[in-house]
């Protein structure tokens, strides 16, 4: 004796869909392949709802797995910041956190140069910009991209939310 889910569904839409009556649990349920009549009250003691096969649980990634996702994701937003002093570049980057922050942006780029044409050969702004980025309470995590995405001239950050 085996219902289908056709003759499941077409017995429950001709049911009061569960209310306490005690007709519900007195109707018929007419198997196909045979002429035995059964209660509902009795099919769900032959066959008991299975609740795993219903309902798979989704398994949260871990603090670890979140973090490692977040590194190797390509950044959503650039933002270029060669030619600018200090002060300037500093003011800019705080705008562009603003916006990335109200357009939920998760990872940025910062492109702040190697520092080569710096006087003295010094990275003041890759510095400065390092710096803002790990004192900022916006900011989760920063870090440097590959080469072939600015290597040491850039640092990727991850907005906390």
């Amino acid at each position: 004796m085996i219902l289908d889910f056709e003759d499941i569904l077409k017995q429950w839409s001709m049911g009061d869909h569960g209310e306490k009556n005690p007709k519900n649990s007195k109707k018929k349920i007419k198997d196909k392949n045979s002429s035995v009549d059964i209660s509902m009250d009795s099919f769900l003691d032959m066959y008991p709802p299975n609740d795993d096969s219903c309902l798979e649980e989704v398994e949260k990634p871990t603090v670890r797995q979140k973090r490692r996702n977040y590194r190797r994701m390509a950044p959503q937003e650039r933002l270029d910041l060669h030619g600018f002093s200090i002060v300037s570049a500093i003011i800019e980057l705080e705008d562009f956190i603003a916006r990335c922050k109200r357009r939920k942006i998760e990872k940025f780029l910062v492109i702040h140069g190697k520092g080569l044409h710096s006087p003295n050969g010094d990275a003041i702004l890759r510095d400065s910009v390092r710096n803002y980025l790990h004192d900022s309470p916006i900011i989760g995590e920063i870090g440097h991209p590959s080469e072939k995405e600015g290597g040491a001239g850039a640092t990727w950050a991850i907005i906390k939310y």
